[in-house]
């Protein structure tokens, strides 16, 4: 259940909370990833900075990261590049 302003909202609907510390303090995390012929270098590493990062900051990480990221470095790759910057 979730309230917003004294009304009751389904817990779909758009929102953002007053405890949100991207929206009262605009903290961020993001890393740079470089891609070369399709693979990102030191890959654990940088998803263990993000990881670490949201977690000493209270951001919850979404789940399918890992994902995302795959995805995004198969993006490069397919674009022709064959070194990039994923962020």
């Amino acid at each position: 259940m979730i309230w917003v302003n004294g009304h009751r909202m389904p817990a779909d609907a758009p929102h953002l909370s007053a405890l949100d510390r991207g929206f009262t303090l605009a903290d961020g995390v993001f890393e740079t990833m470089r891609v070369y012929d399709g693979h990102a270098f030191r890959l654990d590493a940088h998803m263990r900075r993000l990881s670490d990062a949201t977690s000493a900051l209270g951001i919850p990480l979404p789940t399918d990261i890992g994902e995302v990221v795959r995805r995004a470095v198969v993006e490069a790759s397919a674009s022709g590049l064959r070194e990039a910057s994923v962020r």
